[in-house]
């Protein structure tokens, strides 16, 4: 079960129960917009940045490993 928390309110969601974000009352209408609704404040969280931020949080880890070594 894969869990995130809301940037906007930091409740924490399931991202495997959530509502079709593509929806037309719920976004704009687009397809595979890889976001998922909060259910408590309706903020739209893109999946995608969490990805992104956790890979640069792991490139910062690797960098100070490298640099703690030398």
């Amino acid at each position: 079960m894969d869990k995130m928390e809301c940037r906007m309110c930091g409740h924490e969601i399931d991202t495997e129960n959530v509502k079709d974000p593509c929806l037309p009352h719920q976004c704009s209408g687009c397809k595979n917009c890889h976001k998922v609704i909060c259910p408590k404040c309706g903020y739209a969280n893109d999946l995608a940045y969490d990805n992104e931020f956790q890979f640069i949080i792991n490139l910062k880890s690797k960098i100070r490993a490298m640099r703690s070594s030398k």
